[in-house]
């Protein structure tokens, strides 16, 4: 048997989806479906129930079925070039961050904007707490921003002393937000 060394980056790039079976350790990755993208992906996420995933290029969002691999949808940006691309709830919406300062919420369906927040910066960061009520973005002006979904209202802006967000989590009950900044430091 051939080893091989691939980096998860190239695979990303190449548009190639790998599944790492975690109850043998052993064994070997395996390609279960090659999705055929055509062009230089910068960001991929999986819906919370596996069957779909949301591709980032240039300026435009592909959505493609896991089952078989065709295209469900292709949402364009125009001048408005994404940042990241993250499915809520079930896969049915769609969290876009623009370089505008924008995130946009949108339907996967139909790929119409369901909300729009104007984060104010570009947002590096965007986390949405489990129950899907709040979202939390974070960016360069060195504060996270906590909305409320429903209402599209910016509800708290919290200060971080030195730096930007690196990452937030919310605690599984939502109570809670985690963030790790750029001063080295985790924030609760």
């Amino acid at each position: 048997m051939k080893h091989f060394r691939v980096s998860f980056a190239g695979l990303v790039l190449a548009g190639i989806l790998l599944t790492f079976p975690f109850a043998s350790a052993a064994s070997e990755p395996k390609l279960e479906i090659k999705i055929a993208v055509n062009e230089e992906v910068s960001f991929t996420a999986f819906s919370p129930d596996g069957k779909i995933a949301g591709v980032l290029k240039s300026n435009k969002i592909g959505i493609w079925s896991l089952a078989d691999g065709r295209q469900i949808r292709m949402v364009e940006f125009g001048a408005e070039r994404p940042e990241f691309v993250d499915f809520l709830d079930n896969g049915t919406q769609l969290v876009v961050g623009l370089r505008n300062g924008k995130i946009e919420l949108h339907d996967v369906e139909t790929g119409k904007i369901l909300r729009s927040l104007d984060n104010g910066v570009p947002p590096g960061v965007v986390r949405v707490s489990r129950d899907g009520k709040l979202l939390a973005a974070a960016g360069g002006d060195r504060e996270v921003h906590l909305w409320d979904l429903a209402t599209a209202k910016l509800v708290h802006q919290l200060g971080l002393e030195l730096g930007g967000a690196a990452d937030l989590a919310f605690s599984p009950d939502g109570a809670m937000l985690a963030g790790s900044s750029e001063d080295t430091n985790i924030y609760v």
